[in-house]
């Protein structure tokens, strides 16, 4: 009960998160105008850029709390590890800071194409980097209370802040004169007010954690130790997969941002803003499934282990799948609504389709790092992503310069798709006896039967923009629940749990 409550939540606030920012696209669009929106297009880019410096930190620091949190002895030479790395996240963040204030001037004449007064976007870009700072420094807070499953204080912490520096923010924004300044300003103060309140939620859980494990001791066989020697391989596995990954998906924005104009990239990052409702569904699963899966493992429990992974996979399909028929069928309806313009939604509309399957395609083969992740064996994914981000690297770059934004749409489909079905569906295939049940039986037909129903539902338009949005919707939640008949239901009850997937154990 507490698992689907806690999984509940993070969903309550995801939605919340990725609704609220959308929603009010338009409306900063409006209040800044489209020149300087793209400055905010600008500083998406570059926060994804940056986060290469957490070099796969966080995601160490998650695995080794949840593995030293059974015994004082354990969880002490974690703390000590914490506190190492805390050092180095903060001097990280002060240079990212002065980096920022020195090569300002630098960044607004030479990288963007802008007629916006230079003063103006130099001083945007060094609060740039300033809010990067501090949101980097939440990394490692946000890593403890990730680790021991917090995820109810989580979500209100970021259902506060998407407030505060969203619909706070525009208020704000709109009643100040130097609008664009005034945004970043606003942004770097909320910024630093969270990283004081994870800092403070997460001291105090290591405190008290530590009281507990002091007054509950327990025989332990192994003390696991929390030194860099025992943990730096796996961190340069998991730091050098973040730092390609980051490479991967923000090469073709980076390159974007210099050969296009950035009132034409503005339209690009609304597609970009389209997509992010992806985030809604995969993120709270992301955050469910990471120190889930690890615990799971470490338990040895393979049976409870096989069957969070299939019921995560295929209820994210079954939301998913349906979802890229509404973009491909109804996708201008929804985004002339949002945008309140029909010349701005055909522009969007010219990239969302293929950014927002391949989008979906990349959370499925996500599931590949997490079974990787929870086993702690990342050489092979290593050694297999760092040559294909050296191929998409070089593609973006080339393709980005060549044929802009269309061109890239294309590409980055194509990549997602081999992805995820040659190197995902390996390891799927690697770890778990009979998973063409999942592939053949359910997410095949999956696909067809929600072609069939938005295929369908297309010759019954009815040529108005609101009730075509309402036929959209209402088919997509008739699909849903077909499919989740079809896979949980019907395929288990026609062959009494014959077609089952289970874990095999390669060592």
């Amino acid at each position: 009960m507490k698992t689907k409550l806690n999984l509940i939540l993070i969903y309550i606030s995801r939605f919340y998160m990725a609704i609220v920012s959308i929603i009010l696209v338009p409306f900063f669009l409006n209040t800044l105008g489209t020149e300087a929106y793209g400055l905010i297009g600008v500083f998406v880019v570059l926060q994804a850029c940056l986060q290469v410096l957490d070099a796969g930190i966080g995601g160490v620091m998650t695995r080794q709390c949840i593995l030293t949190k059974n015994d004082a002895e354990s969880f002490d030479g974690f703390s000590e590890l914490f506190k190492k790395l805390f050092l180095i996240f903060f001097l990280v963040g002060f240079l990212i800071s002065i980096f920022g204030y020195l090569f300002s001037d630098y960044l607004a004449v030479n990288w963007l194409d802008t007629t916006l007064d230079m003063s103006l976007t130099s001083n945007c870009i060094a609060l740039m980097f300033v809010i990067f700072s501090f949101r980097y420094l939440q990394g490692p807070f946000r890593s403890i209370l990730l680790a021991n499953e917090k995820h109810i204080l989580l979500s209100v912490i970021d259902i506060v802040f998407v407030t505060i520096s969203n619909p706070l923010a525009l208020v704000y924004v709109y009643y100040a004169d130097d609008k664009i300044i005034s945004y970043f300003l606003f942004q770097t103060v909320s910024s630093a007010f969270r990283l004081v309140v994870l800092g403070c939620f997460s001291s105090f859980l290591l405190v008290n954690t530590r009281k507990f494990l002091l007054n509950n001791t327990r025989n332990v066989v192994d003390v696991v130790k929390s030194d860099f020697s025992s943990i730096i391989k796996f961190g340069f596995q998991l730091s050098f997969i973040s730092i390609l990954w980051v490479l991967v998906t923000q090469t073709d924005k980076l390159t974007l941002t210099s050969v296009m104009p950035l009132s034409d990239y503005a339209f690009y990052t609304l597609a970009i803003s389209v997509v992010s409702v992806v985030n809604i569904f995969s993120s709270p699963i992301n955050q469910f499934l990471q120190p889930r899966l690890t615990s799971l493992y470490a338990a040895k429990d393979f049976s409870g282990y096989t069957r969070v992974f299939e019921n995560s996979f295929l209820y994210l399909s079954i939301f998913l799948i349906p979802a890229c028929f509404i973009v491909f069928y109804f996708g201008n309806n929804f985004i002339s609504i949002w945008l309140g313009s029909e010349h701005k939604a055909d522009v969007v509309m010219s990239y969302v389709p293929l950014l927002f399957t391949g989008a979906v395609l990349t959370v499925l083969s996500n599931f590949c790092f997490l079974l990787l992740f929870s086993h702690g064996r990342l050489k092979w994914h290593t050694i297999f992503y760092t040559f294909f981000s050296i191929i998409v690297i070089v593609f973006n770059i080339y393709i980005a310069k060549e044929y802009k934004a269309n061109g890239i749409v294309v590409f980055y489909f194509f990549s997602c798709l081999f992805l995820f079905l040659f190197w995902a569906n390996l390891n799927f295939f690697k770890y778990f006896n009979r998973f063409h049940i999942v592939f053949f039986y359910k997410l095949i037909p999956s696909i067809l039967i929600s072609y069939l129903f938005f295929y369908v539902a297309n010759f019954f338009r009815f040529k108005r923009l609101y009730l075509d949005v309402y036929l959209a919707l209402g088919t997509s939640v008739l699909c849903v629940l077909v499919l989740y008949l079809w896979c949980f239901k019907f395929i288990p009850n026609i062959f009494q749990g014959r077609l089952r997937i289970s874990y095999r154990n390669i060592g």
